[in-house]
């Protein structure tokens, strides 16, 4: 019974540095900091850092 938890919380550590390949320390990185801290704060602290999507333009001009 001790083994599920286990297995969550390495679960939960891999969907984030599933997320955060892309991020500057890399999918290891992110493993190995949700592995010694906790997946819910590097999870937090990922998505508050992470940078909003860029807008797409219209491609059109006001001024026709």
């Amino acid at each position: 019974m001790q083994l599920l938890p286990i297995a969550i919380y390495l679960l939960l550590c891999l969907m984030l540095a599933i997320a955060g390949r892309r991020s500057r320390i890399g999918a290891f990185g992110v493993f190995l900091c949700s592995v010694i801290f906790t997946p819910l704060l590097v999870g937090l602290i990922f998505a508050l850092l992470r940078p909003f999507p860029k807008k797409a333009s219209s491609g059109s001009t006001a001024d026709s």
